[in-house]
């Protein structure tokens, strides 16, 4: 049929006239109804059939009806009729026609929501349990949390977006794109991510695969890509910081006083310190005549190098130590010992007698007071590597292997000498003071049941290729004092070598009863009741009983 006007709404339907009965008991006198009214005009209220004057028999307060006098008792004796308005509920259309639609109250939401254009809500969006699938923009002053009113996001103006947890503010992006974070929390980086810096993914910044290291690299990874990482390795038996250099460089640590204004301000040192290439040597280098020179070396060999003297500034004599032909009773018989002379009595020394001044060899030092002391052994036991008559350590020729694999989503680089590898995974951090460190079972990784885990070396062919595993008995490049091509070459251990006495090992300073530092070259104290050669010059008397002399 042909109408004039807006179409019927054939979707949406206004449903009866709403009402409810109560039954009274002569004593009650509040009553709750199913929705709430706007006002007492709202509702027509009947006691036995008899309509009450909405002015003065009841008031309303939400949906309560609270009558001045209880009606009387009876049966279904009290209804109530809505009469302002329909209740019912209004479908929102399936589909929009026009491109941005806006909503002036609160827009509540369930199941899923798609729109195409501009979704303007001037209250609150609740989407329930349900979500909005984005084509075009959502307008918004606040976005809330599900049933959580305190846990928001802010869109205040000025380009600016906070988040608000609890109802306290916990992030704010400002418009110079700076981030803010607000405590007291901490912002927490889940397992095996970090922080990268740059656009070009220029470093790294986060915990490695295992979280057992805290790591800087270049790179968009913790594992250092091929610039080198710096690390900080904190552990049970121990606090490292390494420098990791990659394949033919060498790390170096520098030292930049007062801005670097002058060359002389410029120091580095490690095993690049001069040029940045792989060494074996450690070096000291200064920049002051405008280019890396070399100061000081320490040598594989444990041997010390420098450019220039070595001063030392309170002592003066040259000493050795030597073994006592009878070890000392006490520790008293250590400190009477000193300012006396000792002779040779086979491979060891005793205390010089009458008529021995031909034979002194020295005078009894107490430890630390001469310029240098050789023998001291303070380092390691003496025989711990084979030597030769000479006394030079025996060497022998090994080969290093390495491959790589993938651990806990982590991939891996192992390098080991092929006949010490180990049987289980190493744990990071572990404790390599002794050459048979893979075998103890306290530098093994352990699962979360606490069990080892076996260390799988590639064996076929196939697997090698897949793990770039590689063997080399030679240096592949200049190295310090090796050349490309020279053969791997290790101490040789002697097999009388203990390692479970290596911590219990003392250098012979600190066993002065049987040992004994004897000065052979320089000024010396010396007690007047010592054995005293002719050869050796009174210089002065120092106290009583005691004198300085000159050995030469």
């Amino acid at each position: 049929m042909a109408y004039v006007g807006t179409p019927l709404d054939t979707t949406n339907a206004f449903q009866s006239l709403a009402g409810k009965r109560f039954s009274g008991d002569a004593s009650t006198t509040d009553f709750t109804l199913d929705s709430t009214p706007n006002s007492t005009l709202d509702i027509e209220v009947f006691v036995g059939n008899v309509r009450q004057d909405p002015n003065s028999a009841y008031t309303l307060s939400g949906t309560t009806l609270a009558f001045t006098a209880a009606p009387p008792s009876g049966t279904n004796n009290i209804y109530v009729v809505h009469q302002a308005k329909s209740l019912g509920t209004i479908d929102v259309p399936s589909t929009f026609t026009s491109s941005a639609q806006t909503f002036s109250g609160g827009l509540t939401l369930s199941g899923t929501t798609t729109h195409s254009g501009a979704l303007n809500v001037t209250g609150g969006l609740d989407l329930g349990d349900g979500n909005i699938t984005d084509v075009g923009t959502i307008a918004a002053d606040r976005v809330l949390g599900d049933s959580d009113s305190d846990t928001y996001i802010d869109f205040p103006g000025s380009d600016v977006i906070k988040m608000y947890s609890g109802g306290g503010e916990a992030f704010r992006l400002t418009a110079d794109k700076d981030v803010l974070l607000y405590g007291p929390g901490s912002l927490h980086i889940y397992d095996d991510h970090g922080i990268i810096f740059g656009d070009g993914n220029d470093f790294a910044l986060g915990a490695n695969g295992g979280e057992s290291e805290f790591v800087i690299s270049k790179g968009s990874t913790t594992t250092g890509g091929t610039t080198g990482k710096w690390t900080f390795i904190p552990s049970t038996d121990g606090v490292y910081v390494d420098l990791l250099a990659t394949e033919g460089k060498g790390p170096a640590h520098g030292l930049y006083q007062d801005d670097g204004d002058d060359n002389g301000d410029l120091w580095r040192y490690g095993q690049g310190s001069s040029d940045g290439d792989a060494n074996d040597i450690i070096s000291w280098s200064h920049y002051g005549g405008g280019s890396w020179a070399h100061k000081m070396r320490l040598y594989t060999t444990g041997n010390f190098a420098t450019s220039g003297t070595h001063a030392a500034s309170q002592s003066f004599d040259y000493a050795e130590f030597w073994e006592w032909k009878t070890e000392l009773a006490n520790d008293d018989k250590i400190t009477e010992t000193y300012g006396m002379t000792v002779v040779l009595d086979g491979d060891k020394v005793r205390l010089a007698e009458a008529g021995e001044e031909a034979k002194v060899l020295g005078v009894v030092r107490p430890n630390n007071t001469s310029t240098m002391v050789g023998g001291g052994q303070e380092i390691e036991y003496k025989d711990k590597y084979e030597k030769n008559v000479w006394g030079e350590i025996q060497y022998e020729e090994y080969t290093q292997v390495t491959w790589e694999d993938t651990y806990n989503d982590v991939t891996v680089k192992h390098s080991y000498m092929k006949d010490r590898i180990p049987a289980k995974r190493i744990r990071h951090g572990a404790v390599k003071s002794q050459e048979n460190w893979h075998t103890l079972e306290s530098n093994f990784e352990k699962d979360k049941d606490g069990n080892t885990i076996d260390l799988v070396v590639p064996s076929t062919s196939s697997q090698k290729t897949a793990a770039n595993y590689v063997e080399r008995t030679t240096y592949g490049k200049d190295k310090g004092e090796h050349k490309a091509g020279d053969k791997l070459m290790r101490p040789k251990l002697n097999s009388s070598y203990d390692f479970t006495k290596s911590k219990s090992y003392q250098g012979r300073d600190k066993r002065r009863k049987e040992w004994c530092v004897v000065g052979l070259l320089g000024q010396v104290e010396v007690r007047d009741s010592a054995i005293v050669p002719t050869s050796w010059i009174k210089m002065k008397n120092l106290e009583s009983g005691i004198d300085l002399y000159y050995i030469k």
